[in-house]
């Protein structure tokens, strides 16, 4: 377990666990059994609006964005071209080379906006962070409070940076041979009335994933 410690003078935004459910998944529930999409849905901590925000945007890249709601200082178009930052006042301090990534909430979509992603390097930010979303449509847009702004997930980036990916066209027998016992397992379990198995589920610690 590792803690991370966000002190604020303001404490209206709110942190919480990344949830499973998804509006959409709901509907179709038979996605909720892919365990890759489960484990992201949970994985890392979103920010909630703690209040409504109204804004009205004419599409423009520069100054065409207006906060109509609130009028707190904490919420502006800092960058243009349709964007809100938001201050939370959030000041963090990590490990060496462990930093923040702020990103759009996976599986999570909006019609109104976007979050934009972030790296932030808390191991050496010597002053409050912030998040900025991108606006999606013109004219006036109301975003009620308790949104789901942005996901917060800790990295370490000395461990993951650094990764080079190579491709190769030629898949060794040992990994057809894996996926061949896995299809038979999975077709004797199907038959027996298991709906699905995911052993390597059984080894992620860090996944609340339920497995029903």
């Amino acid at each position: 377990m590792y803690d991370i410690t966000i002190y604020t003078e303001d404490d209206t935004f709110s942190i919480i666990p990344g949830k499973r459910k998804r509006e959409w998944m709901d509907n179709h529930v038979h996605a909720y059994r892919c365990t890759p999409l489960a484990i992201a849905n949970e994985f890392g901590w979103d920010i909630i609006l703690p209040y409504d925000i109204k804004v009205e945007w004419d599409g423009t890249n520069k100054e065409g964005l207006k906060i109509l709601q609130p009028n707190n200082g904490n919420v502006k178009s800092h960058f243009g071209a349709g964007t809100i930052t938001f201050n939370p006042g959030f000041r963090t301090v990590t490990e060496e080379d462990i930093y923040l990534m702020i990103c759009p909430i996976p599986n999570q979509f909006s019609e109104d906006f976007l979050s934009l992603s972030a790296i932030i390097e808390t191991d050496k930010l010597k002053y409050p962070w912030f998040l900025s979303i991108k606006m999606l449509h013109k004219g006036i847009t109301v975003i009620p409070k308790n949104t789901k702004l942005a996901r917060i997930i800790p990295i370490n980036v000395k461990a993951s940076i650094p990764t080079r990916f190579k491709v190769e066209t030629e898949i060794p027998e040992s990994f057809s041979k894996l996926e061949t016992e896995f299809a038979e397992k999975r077709r004797e379990s199907q038959a027996q009335g298991i709906k699905w198995t995911k052993d390597y589920v059984n080894s992620v610690d860090f996944s609340k994933v339920k497995m029903s």
